[in-house]
């Protein structure tokens, strides 16, 4: 028997491989030709490349220099406006620190826009990763988005006062319809805005507990500078009122910078596993109660009744003659039935009983 004899089908497949060899040979010819020289080490890689997250400081000693930093800003700052408010030593600064310290377009206004597009980023950088959470069904990772437009229309309010001036106009109208004060409209207002925004942060950032307490102190320390805007215009303080308003506004806006920060941080490290795992709380063994036994509901519960011997009952059944000679039966009850029924040894008895106990003792008054 001969095997193999399609000897043209061997051939092509020998010659569909070769083609094969000769194509992956060329491939690798192409592969390993000659390359331009490389002009950048080996360090200029994507993989190698700064990424957007590192601006999160994510050692404790970045963070606390950026705290440091923040701190000094302010301090520098409440010092200038101490040497011209209170003590007037302003001849030394510039014109425009020493006349208007407090305005648009000074030293303040742009420190506090620099601590507004820096919340903006940090926000941004918390909702690029946040929208990665597997647990957020709802989507409220968006949340961030809107923070970080807000932090920006704030930034370019306090510098250039657009968003201000295009609101004047409403607040204005409604301070002339309801004959308010257009500054204490502004105040309600802004006090309105910043308890919805404060309720809602504190909820997205109850996770960071150091966060949320810098949030809610912030908050109020704006709360009191809109208060003691309001005082200083009704008694008129003059420079001294906007020195105290501008300090406590000014505060508040680090504090919040710091809490928004300080939460970046806490999603950061959330999301590449680096916080310590909190034990869960162990409960204290509740002490066991004793279980209450039921209430006998008779007497009977508690004494077994003995049972009667109804051999009698039997011996009439079939022989009645024969039953009168039987010793009568003792019955545990009293000769009167009503009696047994309401006391003594009858009260003891279940229904059925009493019933068959009447029964036997009408047998014995007939056998009698």
């Amino acid at each position: 028997m001969h095997f193999r004899k399609s000897g043209q089908r061997d051939e092509r497949r020998r010659r569909v491989l070769l083609e094969e060899s000769a194509d992956s040979a060329g491939a690798n010819e192409v592969s390993t030709g000659p390359r331009m020289p490389r002009s950048y080490s080996a360090d200029a890689k994507a993989e190698r490349q700064v990424r957007v997250t590192d601006l999160i400081p994510a050692r404790p000693w970045s963070v606390t220099v950026l705290i440091l930093a923040v701190c000094c800003a302010f301090s520098a700052i409440l010092f200038l406006q101490t040497q011209v408010v209170l003590l007037g030593r302003g001849d030394w600064l510039p014109s425009k620190l020493a006349y208007h310290w407090s305005g648009h377009g000074t030293l303040m206004s742009w420190f506090t826009a620099s601590l507004f597009t820096g919340m903006a980023g940090y926000a941004l950088l918390t909702f690029l990763l946040r929208r990665h959470k597997t647990d957020d069904y709802r989507g409220r990772y968006r949340l961030w988005l809107w923070v970080t437009g807000l932090f920006i229309v704030l930034s370019v309010d306090t510098a250039t006062s657009v968003v201000h001036q295009l609101l004047l106009v409403p607040t204005i109208m409604a301070a002339s319809r309801f004959a308010w004060d257009p500054s204490l409209i502004w105040s309600i207002f802004v006090v309105v805005v910043l308890m919805a925004f404060v309720a809602r942060m504190t909820i997205e950032m109850w996770n960071c507990r150091t966060a949320v307490c810098l949030l809610i102190l912030a908050f109020c320390i704006l709360i009191t500078g809109q208060v003691v805007t309001q005082r200083s215009l009704l008694i008129s303080q003059g420079e001294l009122g906007q020195f105290y308003v501008a300090s406590l506004t000014l505060a508040g806006h680090c504090l919040m910078f710091l809490s928004v920060l300080l939460n970046a941080r806490h999603v950061y490290l959330d999301a590449q596993e680096l916080l310590p795992v909190r034990e869960p709380k162990s409960k204290a063994p509740r002490p066991k109660q004793k279980k209450k036994r039921p209430m006998a509901s008779r007497k009977s519960d508690l004494d077994p009744v003995t049972p009667v011997d109804d051999s009698s009952s039997k011996s009439e059944r079939g022989d009645p003659a024969r039953g009168k000679h039987n010793a009568p039966v003792s019955i545990p009850m009293s000769a009167n039935d009503d009696s047994s029924d309401d006391g003594g040894n009858g009260a003891n008895l279940s229904k059925a009983e009493r019933r068959r106990l009447r029964k036997m003792k009408r047998r014995q008054s007939k056998a009698a």
